[in-house]
């Protein structure tokens, strides 16, 4: 029978009182960037931008050479011109995009782990958890790894293969290919035996922030942060019962809507290919013909197809928009809060959400545009020599598309790196001042 509390000894209770401060203090703590982890990040994430779009962007290319061959068989030559001269400019894009994202997420990771390890964090402060996430599934020696053997291996393959067996004695371009092969070959041998203390650090790195911050570490936060909360102001028990019933039947109408515009939209895109392959069965062979029944069920297919898929389309973005807009005017109502002196009660949930997001509008708008820069950027660099595009739309501008295109994309990215230690300090305000606990953006 342990002895009564008066009757227990002042180590004891100064124990207990010691832990009890301890695990009081224990909280979600988001890490503000510096310098060189912003400008990483924010640069990781555009050039991650522009190789999403740079992909899109050739399965959008080749979708369109082969269904605009169906369609306008008349366009088959320029079509297939189109795209073979624009493929290897598609090719560079992916290539110079694949060798800055690799790197720089990478350094971005590091940064992060070496953040989350520095002397002066307590041990209190625990991060979050896309933090605790990044850091636990990465391995950013393996990418830079893996990068360098493919190199290892274009080089090789490039100056052992191709330029001695390929070219002639003669070809000029035989020389360069193969000095070039061996400066990158070199470079990617020195890169993987640098690689090899790096990988040592980094496993320490990732051990301590696992030892560090685990389960109960967060189960303490967890419930340090609820106490936190349950001291804050209250929503009127009607207003927050009517804002969750609201909520969920929003939830429910937009699954709704969803599902029912992507079953018009897939109906729609089926009879469309339907109707068109009925019409011209064979890539290279005449149109086929039905009768006048059958050449009026195929227009209707053509055209009941298009007719759904356009709707759909149009339907499903102008769904995306509105919400959109009314979540914008909630994350402005809730920022507005949150510089005030007296924020009050906590937002609802989503809003919540949408206050710890990883950017803000303005990162999302210049996300877009890198992607945007990306899709059209390998077609603007074939139309410079007149190629591609060139050949169907020859009249265009391309020089001054492509200075447009290098100045917005220069400014986005700066935007993003900008936006990166802003949002960073948003979502520490959020934690500070309405104790969400472990919510994710």
């Amino acid at each position: 029978m342990p002895p009564p509390r008066a009757d227990r000894p002042p180590r004891d209770r100064d124990g207990r009182a010691r832990h009890r401060r301890e695990r009081d203090a224990y909280c979600f703590v988001e890490l503000v960037p510096g310098t060189r982890l912003a400008v990483c990040d924010g640069l990781a994430t555009a050039s991650g931008a522009l190789l999403a779009g740079a992909v899109v962007g050739f399965l959008l290319l080749l979708g369109a050479a082969l269904v605009g061959a169906e369609v306008l068989p008349s366009w088959e030559h320029e079509a297939d011109e189109a795209v073979r001269t624009t493929i290897g400019w598609w090719v560079l894009t992916l290539l110079v995009a694949a060798l800055a994202v690799v790197p720089l997420r990478a350094a971005t990771t590091l940064a992060v782990a070496s953040a989350l390890t520095a002397a002066d964090r307590p041990r209190t402060d625990v991060p979050p958890l896309p933090l605790r996430r990044r850091v636990a599934g990465s391995n950013p020696p393996a990418a830079l790894a893996g990068l360098a053997w493919t190199v290892l291996a274009v080089a090789v393959v490039a100056g052992g293969v191709v330029a001695p067996l390929a070219m002639g004695p003669d070809d000029a371009e035989r020389a360069p290919t193969v000095v070039v092969s061996a400066v990158v070959g070199a470079a990617a041998v020195v890169g993987l035996v640098a690689l090899r203390p790096l990988r040592a650090r980094w496993t320490a790195a990732r051990d301590a922030v696992r030892s560090t911050w685990g389960p109960n570490e967060v189960r303490a936060a967890e419930a340090a942060e609820r106490r936190r909360r349950a001291g804050l102001p209250r929503t009127a028990p009607v207003a927050e019962a009517r804002r969750e019933v609201r909520s969920g039947s929003s939830v429910r109408r937009r699954d709704r809507v969803t599902t029912a515009l992507g079953v018009a939209g897939g109906v729609g895109f089926v009879l469309f290919l339907v109707g068109v392959t009925m019409r011209h069965p064979r890539r290279r062979g005449p149109d086929a013909h039905y009768g006048p029944v059958g050449e009026t069920a195929i227009d209707v297919l053509v055209g009941t197809g298009g007719a759904l898929l356009g709707a759909a389309l149009l339907a499903g973005a102008l769904w995306f928009v509105l919400p959109n807009r009314r979540r914008a005017r909630q994350r402005r109502e809730a920022l507005a809060r949150l510089r005030s002196p007296d924020p009050g009660p906590p937002p609802a949930d989503d809003v919540v959400q949408e206050l710890l997001s990883p950017w803000s509008g303005g990162a999302a708008v210049a996300i877009g545009v890198l992607a945007v820069t990306g899709l059209v950027a390998p077609s603007v660099l074939a139309g410079v020599r007149g190629d591609g595009v060139a050949l169907v739309a020859p009249g265009v501008p391309y020089g001054p598309v492509g200075v447009v295109l290098l100045v917005a994309a220069v400014a986005a990215a700066a935007v993003l790196v900008d936006d990166v230690g802003r949002s960073a300090r948003r979502r520490a305000r959020v934690r500070a001042q309405w104790h969400v606990g472990d919510a994710t953006g």
